[in-house]
């Protein structure tokens, strides 16, 4: 079994739906690149990222306060 049957085997265990048929994948990739993006500008870099626990508390923040209005 090669690596990414293995990936779908674990995902499928954990029941994770894997679309395999790529239909749909190019709204997909719009709504994750637009999501980064909003991210990066309206949080990343206006603020001074010290380390990993404070990149997660200003996602967290940008998440619950600017993404779900």
């Amino acid at each position: 079994m090669g690596i990414r049957a293995d990936w779908i085997t674990t995902l499928a265990e954990a029941g994770v739906l894997v679309s395999m048929d790529g239909r749909g994948r190019c709204m997909y990739n719009i709504f994750i690149e637009r999501l980064w993006r909003s991210l990066k500008y309206e949080a990343g870099d206006l603020q001074n990222i010290a380390d990993g626990f404070a990149t997660q508390r200003i996602i967290d923040e940008w998440m619950i306060t600017d993404a779900l209005l």
